[in-house]
């Protein structure tokens, strides 16, 4: 991966492709591996950057404490640090979170902002979904016999049935992080942050939402789209929460046909 320094943090970063660019935020317990094969349908007909936020992957940072506001200056710092000016803003999970953030603490930097299995900055995942969060701590202590149900919960019971290999994403899954990075950044998500205003949020906004997200209620993140002007909010059938994992080929036609795009 290339690195770019900004914001006082050397950021690991790939791109890729030729077009207007594309910034794919990744979400809490990933890192820009999540986007690869997204990134790659996608790179044809857009400038692709993907990159790893503090204490994920191959970013590297001071070991000083952080929140989300800090996440979303970073994204900034390196819109403008790779002199894009402006860039189209895709976020997944806890990545759309941040990127709600940057389009509203720097407008300047986002052209269209699109938002995937996203939540609210006031919203804790624990009070929003107790039941599913209660289910992913009891697969992740089971170990490997947790791993089916833990991928059936992040995409559909059907899709890893159809699909049993997809259970070796979290059976293999390496972070590339140490195990104090990790407690690191969760005390950083788990920060309460004020309420964003997302009536401010001018850009053009695309909401995309699994009916079977498992993760983030689904009703949850179409008050996401009810709240910022003229946002479109696109439900997309059968998809759980890890949609570019579950069906990236669907998640890249979305993005595609919401953005200024040349035509494929």
């Amino acid at each position: 991966m290339r690195r770019l320094v900004a914001n006082h943090i050397s950021t690991a970063y790939d791109i890729a492709g030729a077009g207007p660019p594309l910034v794919l935020i990744h979400g809490a317990e990933a890192d820009s591996r999540m986007f690869r094969t997204v990134a790659s349908m996608l790179s044809p007909r857009a400038t692709v950057i993907v990159y790893d936020q503090r204490d994920c992957g191959l970013t590297e940072h001071e070991a000083d404490a952080y929140t989300l506001l800090d996440l979303a200056d970073d994204a900034a710092a390196l819109i403008s640090g790779l002199g894009l000016g402006a860039a189209h803003v895709f976020g997944q999970s806890l990545g759309g979170l941040i990127a709600q953030l940057l389009a509203a603490r720097h407008p300047a930097c986002v052209e269209r902002l699109i938002l995937g299995g996203a939540m609210r900055a006031d919203a804790s995942l624990p009070d929003l979904n107790p039941t599913g969060m209660a289910a992913a701590a009891s697969y992740r202590a089971a170990g490997d016999a947790g791993l089916a149900p833990l991928a059936a919960l992040f995409t559909t019971a059907t899709f890893v049935a159809e699909n049993p290999g997809v259970v070796d994403v979290w059976r293999h899954a390496k972070p590339l992080t140490t195990p104090a990075q990790r407690a690191r950044r969760q005390t950083a998500i788990r920060r309460p942050i004020t309420k964003i205003a997302l009536a401010t949020i001018t850009c053009p906004t695309l909401v995309l939402v699994g009916d079977a997200d498992q993760i983030v209620p689904p009703a949850h993140t179409r008050t996401i789209a009810d709240d910022i002007p003229g946002a479109i909010c696109r439900t997309l059938p059968g998809i759980g929460h890890a949609s570019a994992l579950q069906a990236p080929d669907l998640l890249a036609r979305e993005i595609a046909q919401f953005l200024p795009f040349r035509p494929a």
